[in-house]
């Protein structure tokens, strides 16, 4: 089982922010296979951090870790299969698993 705590979340956010394009993505590839749950969580911190990149005046000063590299659509869409993967991760009381569902489901139908 994997770690989803958020310090967990935040340091493989951290290590996929310092790879190439290729490397990410199959890293975050590898992570789906592994862990819907940490995908889904990894995926929505990106997310965050690139919310908060747009809005700051200065985004020159994070692109050293290239942070503004990472899009959505490097990421994978989440199938029935995913839901499924985290419904059982919820039924087996995953930490963050909830969160990770409610994500991917908004992420589905495109919210």
């Amino acid at each position: 089982m994997f770690n989803t705590d958020q310090e967990n979340i935040e340091y493989i956010v951290e290590q996929l922010s310092r790879m190439t394009d290729p490397k990410r993505k199959a890293e975050l590839a590898a992570i789906k296979q592994a862990s819907v749950t940490v995908h889904a969580l990894v995926v929505q911190e990106l997310d965050n951090l690139k919310a908060a990149i747009r809005m700051e005046k200065d985004a020159s000063a994070m692109s050293p870790i290239r942070l503004t590299t990472i899009v959505a659509d490097q990421m994978m869409g989440y199938s029935r299969g995913d839901l499924r993967k985290l419904a059982m991760d919820i039924k087996h009381g995953v930490p963050r698993a909830e969160e990770a569902f409610h994500f991917a489901w908004t992420y589905m139908r495109g919210e």
